[in-house]
């Protein structure tokens, strides 16, 4: 049995936006501090990685497969009116760029084109994927 090996490129743009009037935190010291105003939070994160994927078996219909994730992150933050935050003060603390992920994920086909997936992944920078999953010409 010969096991495929297929690499994927992905880039992942997700972005959060937080509209808030009063905000409550504590900065590193330990300080209560609150800030009111009419403003707009915008945090992005952007990834790109390769994913080694090995699979596994032979059935038409189900798909196995089982890799690993290497991505580079990058984080964003923009406000429309706050001075008292920075990106540093935000993302100081994820610690590195480079993101390795173990990947444990399935497919399975219940029409010949057409079928759903899931995945599970260890490590950030996600934990868990659900789709549906189309496939084009023949096997």
């Amino acid at each position: 049995m010969v096991l495929p090996i297929i690499l994927v490129l992905a880039l992942f743009i997700p972005t959060r936006v937080f509209r808030r009037s009063t905000v409550l935190f504590t900065d590193s010291l330990g300080n209560l501090i609150s800030t009111t105003g009419s403003f707009t939070d915008r945090i992005t994160r952007q990834s790109i990685g390769v994913r080694p994927l090995f699979h596994f078996g032979e059935s038409e219909n189900l798909d196995l497969y089982t890799g690993a994730r290497f991505s580079y992150v990058w984080w964003n933050y923009k406000s429309d009116g706050r001075t008292d935050l920075s990106s540093s003060d935000i993302f100081g603390g994820f610690g590195s760029p480079v993101k390795p992920q173990a990947i444990f994920g399935m497919r399975y086909n219940f029409m010949p084109a057409l079928g759903f997936n899931a995945e599970f992944a260890i490590g950030s920078t996600y934990f868990m994927m659900v789709g549906i999953n189309a496939r084009f010409g023949k096997k």
